[in-house]
């Protein structure tokens, strides 16, 4: 069954704004979601689209379709977002290469009559792809020192790309599904803290006394404390031995349920350390058969072996990959060693 571009802009839009709410960038990633495929509306895409569907569905449309939607979101965010839109299924775009492209859609460009036609047509059944005004850059990146907001624009477009990709992949994914979209739910933080404290005291129990679990204790207790603070940085310098990992778990999910944060991420340089944390936080916050529910740690590098049973993404996650990795061929780019990120 055909997904109306009417549908899909919306279905996108909606759940990019959802996922941009929680870095208080709701309106930009739902504007940019919105116009990610206004370009599809033109008379050559749409012809493409029903040879293809003429041929039971085989081959591609082949037909440039980001161009309008860049221009729409130049015109009515920054320059910078307009790179979400162009960069939606081939990755983020340089700025120089983003300006030649702009340039390719605006009057007199080679794709300008494209742009022009795709726009006027996606205006009649989505209006409000046109707006009375610019959409504001978020509070915290306008507060920021000067020397900071470039760093920070970049910061933001990262994940605004990151919203507006997985909202296109997930309403796609769920129409071709027949099945409503599903996005994991925040956590109940406050429920790990005692899974957590459970499971450490059951660990302790069962091994070795060592000269050094008074002191263990001890930063333990002290990281504890210092969850009930205020949001900010704090840094915990503990020796190798002094069981830091078990005491920043601690403290990030005591911190988490105080101040009502929905998840937990972890990055560490070292991909082999990575390995190491994400085991024993699965020990203690992972549920211990089948009927306990999804997974909470989701360990994420180009070292995990996705299509290993048992890697520690759950059933939801291993949905979004796949619907991923289905709608864009060789994006599998996790097998290359760049980093490491680490969540649950």
């Amino acid at each position: 069954m055909r997904h109306t571009l009417e549908d899909h802009l919306r279905g996108s839009a909606a759940l990019a704004r959802r996922f941009g709410e929680v870095f208080g960038a709701g309106e930009l990633a739902e504007y940019l979601a919105l116009v990610h495929d206004v370009g599809k509306g033109s008379c050559a895409w749409q012809d493409r689209l029903r040879a293809v569907e003429a041929r039971g569905g085989r081959g591609r449309v082949g037909v440039r379709h980001k161009h309008a939607g860049t221009v729409l979101a130049e015109r009515y965010t920054q320059l910078a977002c307009a790179a979400v839109v162009f960069g939606h299924h081939g990755g983020l775009p340089a700025l120089e290469r983003l300006r030649d492209e702009l340039h390719k859609g605006r009057p007199g460009g080679s794709e300008a009559a494209r742009v022009q036609e795709a726009i006027r047509a996606v205006e009649g059944i989505v209006p409000e792809i046109h707006r009375s005004s610019r959409i504001a850059l978020p509070g915290w990146l306008l507060d920021l020192p000067r020397r900071e907001q470039r760093l920070g624009l970049d910061l933001l477009v990262r994940m605004l790309f990151s919203c507006v990709v997985d909202a296109d992949y997930l309403d796609t994914s769920a129409h071709f599904e027949g099945a409503a979209v599903r996005v994991g739910e925040p956590v109940d933080m406050a429920a790990l803290v005692e899974r957590y404290e459970a499971r450490r005291k059951r660990y302790l129990a069962g091994r070795e006394s060592s000269p050094v679990d008074a002191l263990r204790q001890s930063v333990y207790e002290r990281a504890c404390a210092a969850a009930a603070g205020e949001p900010g940085v704090y840094v915990l310098q503990v020796p190798t031995g002094g069981a830091k990992t078990m005491a920043a778990g601690a403290f990030a999910l005591r911190h988490a349920a105080q101040h009502g944060k929905r998840r937990v991420v972890l990055a560490v340089p070292f991909i082999s350390i990575t390995e190491q944390n994400a085991a024993v936080y699965r020990d203690l916050l992972d549920p211990e058969d089948a009927g306990g529910g999804p997974a909470v740690v989701l360990e994420h590098h180009s070292a995990v072996d996705l299509d290993l049973e048992g890697a520690g993404f759950g059933e939801l996650a291993e949905e979004q990959r796949e619907a991923r990795c289905g709608s864009v061929p060789g994006r599998r780019s996790w097998r290359r060693r760049t980093g490491t990120r680490r969540s649950w």
